[in-house]
């Protein structure tokens, strides 16, 4: 079977607050090789500096910005709506031939294009996984408006397998499929390797604390960590940033 053609054009839309923003330019980087070209409409915050820099390294992507709130974030119904319609004017200017979201409510908007959703993650999910109980009424809303995106998608993906289950145990079936997450090998150099760890956290979250991640690593079949000695000299290299949570440090990490 010959497979379809691919689009040209994507409207894409990224928040400049998460892991999204390396996903988009990992996938623009990619889809430039096959020259499709990008109209990336960012949600979130201003871009940074580095993230600007980071654009204008990409040939074939065009910013549209914006600092509107993000679904997930607090009062943020207003901003979803103005969003909405803004990318939906974006869309009527650029014409593109697919629109893709990173986010999930404002699929449920009518764009004239087809509609892929991308599930990076979910409030419910998360709620499940790291409370082990279901989201309070203040999330209803956000229940809502995200069911009511993913059932608009012609197409949702998600980078695992679990991820798609969650999806759709929290808002009904859909037309999903599985596509893994890459990075481009190129982009990372190897050196020297030194015997002692680098953990890095998102203190916002209750599943990516710096804490969470020291005790995976610690468990995680590093027995030369737990003697007496080396313990010592791990704890000599943790310190406490402020009063937010824990961060490692260490005068051999060059970050």
């Amino acid at each position: 079977m010959k497979s379809a053609p691919l689009p040209k054009h994507i409207l894409m839309t990224a928040d400049t607050v998460s892991g999204v923003w390396t996903y988009a330019m990992e996938l623009a980087r990619a889809l430039a090789d096959h020259d499709v070209s990008i109209s990336l409409a960012t949600m979130g915050a201003r871009l940074s500096r580095d993230q600007r820099k980071q654009a204008r390294g990409v040939g074939n992507v065009e910013i549209y910005e914006s600092s509107l709130k993000l679904e997930w974030m607090e009062n943020a119904w207003n901003d979803v709506q103005r969003a909405g319609n803004w990318l939906l004017e974006v869309e009527r200017r650029t014409k593109p031939d697919l629109v893709h979201f990173n986010g999930y409510a404002h699929a449920a908007w009518p764009f004239r294009s087809p509609k892929i959703v991308a599930g990076h993650s979910c409030v419910l999910s998360w709620w499940n996984a790291v409370r082990k109980q279901n989201a309070p009424a203040a999330w209803d809303s956000y229940r809502e408006r995200v069911r009511a995106g993913i059932q608009s998608a012609d197409l949702v993906v998600a980078s695992t397998r679990t991820m798609l289950d969650q999806l759709k145990r929290f808002y009904g079936p859909m037309n999903g499929r599985v596509i893994h997450n890459g990075r481009d090998h190129s982009a990372f150099k190897p050196s020297p390797k030194e015997e002692f760890v680098f953990t890095a956290g998102k203190l916002g979250d209750e599943a990516k604390t710096a804490s969470s991640t020291f005790v995976m690593g610690i468990s995680h079949n590093m027995e030369s960590l737990t003697s007496p000695r080396r313990s010592r000299a791990w704890q000599s290299d943790t310190q406490w940033s402020g009063n937010r949570g824990p961060s490692v440090w260490s005068p051999r990490t060059n970050c």
